[in-house]
């Protein structure tokens, strides 16, 4: 459940609804998200991705979702769930949202900010349009966790509370 103390109007636009319609699902919460963010006046970090780190119960009972998510990602190339870590009962996973690498691994050694002006421009470019598919896809993931409640929690996926 999402605890009292988050506001929804504090959550990212692009992840509000996926949180909250995690969070409708009984022993699923959410514990920290973001929808990804373009910061260009910030040269040594001007992307951030995306993600949504939720926790679900070890007993296997939500294996049927976590696989969903997990083909879901696996069908789109900027999308990954991996399992983080396990505790009292409890497994961890984080689904991140990427945007392309900034720091150099996959630029020939050049980070952002030691790019030319052109190279940066393209990368502004092409994040741009990564933001555009990342807040789509979320939107196809809240889809997914919405099909997953009514067919094994409940068909009316509204009423339920998701605090």
């Amino acid at each position: 459940m999402l605890p009292e103390h988050v506001k929804l109007e504090h959550l990212d636009d692009g992840v509000r609804e996926l949180v909250v319609n995690l969070n409708r699902i009984p022993n699923v919460d959410t514990m920290t998200t973001c929808e990804g963010h373009l910061w260009f006046d910030i040269p040594a970090w001007p992307t951030k991705n995306g993600w949504a780190y939720i926790v679900v119960p070890e007993d296997g009972s939500r294996d049927d979702l976590i696989g969903r998510i997990k083909g879901f990602c696996d069908r789109r190339a900027h999308f990954n769930i991996e399992e983080h870590s396990r505790w009292d009962g409890f497994a961890t996973y984080f689904i991140d949202g990427m945007f392309e690498d900034h720091q150099g691994e996959d630029n020939g050694g050049l980070s952002y900010e030691e790019r030319s002006d052109i190279q940066q421009e393209l990368y502004r470019r092409r994040a741009k349009k990564r933001k555009t598919q990342l807040l789509r896809v979320w939107r196809q993931l809240n889809d997914l966790v919405v099909d997953y409640i009514r067919e094994n929690v409940s068909e009316d996926v509204e009423s339920l509370p998701y605090r």
